[in-house]
């Protein structure tokens, strides 16, 4: 049986940049990690786990329900995902950014489908960077040191691959990393309820 897990990047408790105007920085931040956290709990077969920097475990257990497994660590990274998976014995692992809040299951669920094809694959962000990245266990010997942010993350590691095809892409969605990206949730859209019940005080999301 192929172990799976999914393992959501904890920013930090810091106040998020991206937070529109008359929003709280830090429960901004918050209210996007707990919806991500969310649409994980939604997959079947995948375990969640939850990266952060030392001394953090504790506000982000409050985020979270019981059971979800902590892991402290300097400077969270998809690296840092892989070797943390690759020595619990995972098959596959996926690094999850925490600002997607509105992130389909869907396009998890085809990361993991792809990586029984391909030893490495990217769901990419609009309009750069990637919301999750997928890695086949062991990981390959060529993986460079990316991360979700970076803005090539696909190039980079399409150029390192001995073959090209050895990195796949699947579809991708949104991050919110900017302000102005709180415009982009669909209000018709389910989930996203912890974002949601933040911006309730604002007008909507879309400015309707």
């Amino acid at each position: 049986m192929t172990r799976r897990c999914a393992l959501l990047l904890w920013a930090g408790s810091g106040p998020s940049t991206a937070a529109p105007p008359g929003i709280d920085g830090a429960a901004y931040a918050a209210a996007l990690f707990e919806d991500v956290a969310e649409v994980l709990q939604g997959l079947a077969g995948v375990d969640t786990l939850v990266g952060c920097a030392p001394g953090e475990s504790g506000n982000v257990r409050s985020l979270l329900w019981p059971g979800v497994g902590i892991v402290e660590m300097v400077g969270p990274s998809v690296r840092a995902v892989v070797g943390i998976a690759q020595e619990r014995g995972y098959d596959h692992a996926a690094a999850v950014a925490a600002d997607a809040p509105d992130l389909p299951t869907l396009v998890l669920a085809k990361v993991f489908q792809a990586l029984t094809r391909s030893p490495v694959v990217v769901a990419p962000a609009d309009p750069e960077g990637a919301v999750a990245m997928g890695v086949t266990l062991p990981a390959p010997s060529w993986l460079p040191p990316v991360d979700l942010d970076d803005p090539q993350v696909a190039d980079r590691l399409r150029a390192a691959a001995p073959d090209p095809a050895q990195v796949e892409v699947t579809p991708g969605w949104r991050r919110l990393r900017v302000q102005a990206d709180v415009h982009r949730l669909d209000p018709g859209l389910e989930g996203w309820e912890a974002t949601r019940a933040l911006l309730s005080g604002l007008s909507s999301p879309q400015g309707a």
